[in-house]
Parts: structure tokens; sequence; C-alpha cells
């Protein structure tokens, strides 16, 4: 009884993860992660678009990298705050005018990126998850007028820990 009960309760899990559409489990649901990119990325773009926005940047590599994989974006994508740490191939590009800075809610203030930004503006708050349900919040922000080089030194946060390399 134990090995068919065990497999049953496998085969729920995997199918949930694999459709995951209702989000019965709330804000706890395991599929919370895996559901609302494609949705997530195109909002992100409109965002970008109505701030006008030049460029986005991301507080996250693991953000930058959904991003990436759910649309082509015409404008550069950067992960600001670890440069030293995840070195991207590309070639430098241009973070002279406005940003659209995008993270999770929880990592974002105004107050502590105006330590690498001269101009710092809260524009909108968007949200990841079930098309009805518990979903994840992220905060938007334009920015202008680094203090520092976003792309060789990137813009390091209260509370981080520096690199020493």
């Amino acid at each position: 009884l134990a090995p068919g009960l065990g497999l049953a309760v496998a085969l729920v899990a995997l199918v949930h993860l694999a459709l995951p559409k209702i989000g019965s489990a709330g804000v706890h649901d395991p599929a919370l992660p895996l559901v609302g990119w494609r949705p997530f990325a195109d909002d992100v773009e409109r965002t970008r678009e109505a701030a006008g926005a030049r460029w986005v940047g991301v507080l996250s590599y693991g953000l930058r990298a959904q991003l990436l994989a759910e649309r082509p974006w015409q404008t550069p994508l950067v992960q600001v705050n670890e440069r030293a740490r995840y070195t991207a191939p590309e070639a430098r590009p241009d973070l002279s005018g406005p940003g659209l800075l995008v993270d999770l809610d929880r990592r974002m203030d105004a107050v502590d990126l105006t330590r690498c930004f001269a101009s710092v503006r809260p524009v909108a708050v968007l949200e990841r998850g079930f098309e009805a349900g518990p979903a994840i919040r992220y905060s938007a922000f334009v920015v202008q007028g680094p203090r520092r080089d976003p792309w060789l030194v990137g813009c390091h946060l209260k509370g981080e820990i520096q690199p020493t390399f």
C-alpha cells in the first residue's frame, strides 16, 4: 500500500508542477517560482516603454536569466549589483540614459538605490504568478545619473557582501 500511495502522491505533484494553473497551495505553492514568466517579461517591457527607459536592470542574475529566456530584448538587460561576479560576454551597453530597475519588492529600496543613481523614481509594482491566485511582487524604478559605472563596478546595496577580488 505504501509504494502505491507514494507513487500516487509523486504523480499528483509532478502533474501540478508540469501544469500549474490554479495555485491551490497559495503563496507556499512549489509551482509559484515556475509560472507567469512570459506575461511578466511582457509587463516589464511595457513598463520600460511607458517610462522611456533605454535599458533594464535587475538585482538578480536568476531574474536576468529568466527574462532573457522569455523574450527577445531590443534594449540591454543588465544585472547591476554583482558585476565582478557575473561578467557578461556581450559588448558594453550604453547605460547613460534612463533605465528601468526591476526586482523583487523586498530587495528594492528607493533610498538604497540613491547610493548608485542620482535620480530614482518608482513607476510600478509588477506581479508574477498564477492567472488567478497568489503572485510574487516586483518593484520597478526609473533610474538615471549613475554615481558609479553600473557596468564595470555595479551597484552595491546595503547589506550585500562586497566582493574582495
